[in-house]
């Protein structure tokens, strides 16, 4: 029987990544696979401030439906699929259908995404719950063929290149009221613990002029003490900037998911966290950074270093200098230290940075995605 109706469970821990990779597959799944999607969340005002219309996304094809966290049973059918994102546990009543009963979906455990390799021999694999026989599948997202895939849709790569190539770049860039001086444009989406004022120190004492764009809530009281002592913000635009030196810095609010993409397509370097914008600025296609959430077990550079591995054949054509600038960043940005010299080192090397990332997310996209590996992998055990 082919997969007709699927259930998203996500419980909101990571604040809004988790909510934007389940939304992203929900709506995937409904738009491409024309499938009944309903996604339930135990925090709804998450995902509303990053899709803020829910009733315009629609999806054609398939219907897709977002809900509260259920605590009680809901009287619809059940679903063929049930997928707990990122190993929340059911709710009581879907734990005891898991066990058995007239109708018993299929149990995924969609998890987090990793670019280590044991990733590839643990996805897939069943769980066989002792105390009732429940069988719990595990689906594990990541960056080779021999696991479960990235998130992204189908034609993203091509609707990113029109965006650039047209005039829909300029005229989404003047709409949200950003300044636009002569050089770089730098994205910065980071966990407070991230070195971002040494950072902005460096770009402010820099060679050519940067315009870095801060998200809402980056940065914590070291920024705030830090832009105090800089001259205030103008009142003339909409978003507060401030200067010192070489640089140009805006404060951003919230955007939703879709303009999220559009600031990462827009710029030249994106620093980014988590996991889903971990993956956007993969298909961003631009020179990254990214920041794993820091542990105390320092699990997070062994998390870090997987990746740096993972993206080392695209940059294996490029000068030393190149490669080990994205390396030294990268492990800067990670583990608090003063990321300045780094860099400095890198931006003299962006023209071919920019190329390796560029081809690296082509080739990358050419692999079937999540969603398309996901509706594969239930398929062939329904």
């Amino acid at each position: 029987m082919p997969l007709k109706t699927l259930h998203v469970y996500c419980r909101v821990v990571d604040n809004f990544g988790d909510a934007g990779v389940c939304w992203r597959l929900a709506r995937q799944l409904a738009r491409e696979h024309a499938l009944d999607v309903t996604l339930w969340i135990d925090r709804p005002a998450v995902l509303a401030r990053l899709v803020p219309d829910l009733t315009l996304n629609a999806a054609p094809g398939g219907a897709l439906v977002v809900r509260p966290w259920p605590e009680a049973e809901p009287d619809d059918a059940w679903p063929d699929v049930a997928v707990c994102a990122f190993g929340c546990d059911p709710p009581a009543w879907l734990r005891t259908r898991l066990a058995g009963g007239p109708v018993r979906p299929l149990w995924i455990n969609l998890e987090y995404l990793s670019a280590e390799h044991w990733v590839d021999g643990c996805h897939g694999l069943a769980s066989i719950k002792s105390a009732d026989g429940a069988r719990e599948h595990f689906y594990f997202p990541g960056f080779r063929a021999t696991t479960g895939g990235l998130a992204g849709e189908r034609g993203l790569l091509a609707a990113r290149d029109a965006f650039r190539a047209g005039g829909a770049a300029a005229a989404w860039w003047q709409a949200h009221d950003l300044p636009d001086p002569p050089g770089r444009r730098v994205s910065i989406f980071c966990y407070p613990d991230a070195p971002l004022v040494p950072l902005l120190r460096a770009m402010a004492e820099g060679g050519e002029p940067t315009l870095a764009l801060v998200a809402g809530g980056a940065g914590g009281d070291a920024l705030s003490q830090w832009l105090n002592g800089l001259d205030k913000p103008t009142q003339e635009h909409r978003l507060p900037r401030w200067q010192a030196g070489k640089l140009t810095l805006v404060r951003l609010p919230m955007l939703p998911i879709d303009d999220y993409d559009r600031l990462l397509w827009s710029c030249e370097v994106n620093f980014v966290r988590g996991e889903d914008s971990w993956v956007r600025g993969l298909w961003a296609g631009r020179p990254m950074v990214w920041q794993p959430y820091r542990q105390t077990d320092q699990a997070h550079r062994i998390k870090l270093d997987a990746f740096l591995d993972w993206q080392a054949p695209a940059l294996a054509g490029l000068d030393p200098a190149a490669r080990t600038a994205v390396s030294d960043l990268s492990h800067a940005w990670s583990d608090g230290t003063d990321p300045g010299p780094a860099w400095i080192r890198l931006t003299r090397a962006l023209p071919s940075l920019a190329v390796a990332f560029d081809a690296l997310s082509r080739e990358t996209a050419l692999q079937d995605g999540l969603a398309e590996r996901l509706v594969r992998f239930c398929n062939s055990r329904l």
